[in-house]
Order: structure tokens, then C-alpha cells, then sequence
């Protein structure tokens, strides 16, 4: 994925969470307290969402009259000054994005550089996410509701979907090809890591 200077957020109210899962404490501070403790030679941090149901994850389509027209990715965007934590971030651009509320961060699936075409160091951590069920039940997929200035379309892909570069009459197009092995790791983690809603969970506190 190559960042857009000009790219930024609207900044939506932070979502607290609270920490289960050892392995994730560290996200459970300002992205500005990660940056200086975790990662000094990042400038600016980027955080994406994996959103999982069942054997299908969630792509979004980016408007094509933004910058990266057209191009498939999933949902997440940069860190802001208001951010309480890097979770709540991810949190809150998957509810800007795609309208969805996460119930669980599950797992981190990587953390990578990013390319830029500015002068800064910029990074991406993205996680493993579940949302609210549908209101008919487990098995329907949950209600993906788009922001048109950001977003035209978007899709359930399978592994399968992802390794053929198309699902249906949709060709993936990336950004950058991370994008995708991102989402094909994500993936990976589904399949060897049984019972994985139960484990290493991250909840919402919705209090």
C-alpha cells in the first residue's frame, strides 16, 4: 500500500477498549505513545481491519474519483491525534468505512512498512476483527453500510476468491500488492488457530 499525503480521516469519537490478550498490549496505547515506545523510526502510523465471517473476508472498493480510484483494499486509514489508543483507531475507521462495529480484535495479523510518496516513515499494523452479527442470525453476513466519498463497492472474498484475483464480475486491483498477502495471512491465521474467537481476544467495552 503507497500513502497519500493528502489522505486523512474524519476523526469520530475514540472507542475504549480493554485488554485481554498479552500479546496485543501494546496497541492499547496512543498511536503517538506506540510510535516512541515501539516504533521511534515510524512518523506516522496507518491501521487496518481484516473483517472475518465465516471462510469470507470483507474488501472495499475505493471511489474512483479518490486518490487509488478503484482499487480494492480493506478498512482502516491513519492514526489521529485524537485516537486513544491504535485499537480504538482501527475500531473507529472500521465504523467510518464500512460501518461496522467490532466486538472482538482477535489477533494482529502484521505489521509492515508502508511506501510514501512524502518524506516521512510511515507504517501499518492491521488486526484480525469481528463485528456485530446480523440481526437475522450468525449466518448472514453483517450489514456493510459504505461512506460514497470513500467506498463504491465492496465484497465477501473467499481465500479462493483472493488467490484467483476475482470474485464474481469483480477484478481485485491493489494499491500495492501487500494489500492482498496481507489479507492471504489473515487468512492463514483463520485456518491454524481453531476456536480463535475464544482466544487472545481483545472485547469492545461498549460501557
Amino acid at each position: 500500500m503507497t500513502v497519500s499525503p493528502a489522505a486523512s480521516a474524519t476523526v469520530s469519537p475514540p472507542i475504549p477498549t480493554h485488554i485481554i490478550a498479552e500479546d496485543l498490549a501494546r496497541f492499547q496505547v496512543s498511536p503517538a505513545a506506540y510510535i516512541q515506545n515501539c516504533r521511534p523510526d515510524l512518523d506516522r502510523l496507518v491501521v487496518g481491519a481484516v473483517v472475518v465471517h465465516h471462510d469470507q473476508m470483507l474488501l472495499i472498493q475505493r471511489s474512483r474519483h479518490d486518490w487509488g480510484g478503484l482499487c480494492w483494499e480493506i478498512p482502516g486509514g491513519m492514526c489521529e491525534e485524537q485516537d486513544t489508543s491504535v485499537l480504538g483507531a482501527a475500531c473507529r475507521e472500521l465504523e467510518e468505512e464500512a460501518g461496522l462495529r467490532a466486538t472482538e480484535i482477535l489477533k494482529l495479523v502484521d505489521e509492515k512498512p508502508l511506501k510514501s510518496s512524502d518524506d516521512l516513515s510511515w507504517g501499518k499494523v492491521t488486526f484480525l476483527v469481528q463485528v456485530e452479527q446480523a440481526a437475522d442470525g450468525a449466518a448472514a453476513k453483517p450489514a456493510v453500510t459504505l461512506d460514497p466519498l470513500e467506498h463504491e463497492d465492496y465484497v465477501w472474498a473467499t481465500e479462493e476468491n483472493l488467490l484467483a484475483g476475482s470474485c464474481g464480475d469483480r477484478t481485485f486491483r491493489w494499491i500495492d500488492d501487500s494489500q492482498r498477502d496481507t489479507i492471504l495471512k489473515a487468512f492463514r491465521i483463520t485456518k491454524h488457530s481453531s476456536k480463535l474467537a475464544g482466544k487472545n481476544t481483545i472485547m469492545e467495552d461498549t460501557a
